[in-house]
């Protein structure tokens, strides 16, 4: 847990700086942000077996060490707009979260 707060005052400084393995994209609301924080710290503290980490490609047993997350103070940045299309265009995974009220999210 205290990893990832260090790691999101590091985000401020600049995105484009910033390498990371997933974005979570999600609606800002009550449920829907619990949700996309919960999956954040799941994916942070995923390990592959032993046996499939260091046969597969990658051969790294910890796949996702860095996930963004946008909790809402990092749309402050004076160029955020850009700072995140380069930094989604630097990151391999993205991942949705769908719901009720996502669809109706802009």
């Amino acid at each position: 847990m205290m990893k990832r707060k260090s790691m999101e005052s590091n985000v401020s400084a600049s995105l484009a700086d910033q390498n990371y393995d997933a974005f979570i994209s999600y609606s800002h609301g009550a449920v829907d942000s619990v949700v996309a924080a919960e999956v954040q710290r799941m994916l942070e503290e995923f390990r592959l077996p032993k046996a499939v980490g260091k046969s597969g490609p990658n051969r790294q047993r910890h796949p996702f060490r860095r996930v963004f997350l946008d909790q809402g103070e990092m749309s402050s940045c004076a160029d955020f707009a850009q700072e995140l299309k380069d930094v989604l265009s630097k990151t391999p995974w993205l991942i949705v979260i769908c719901s009720p009220r996502s669809a109706g999210s802009v």
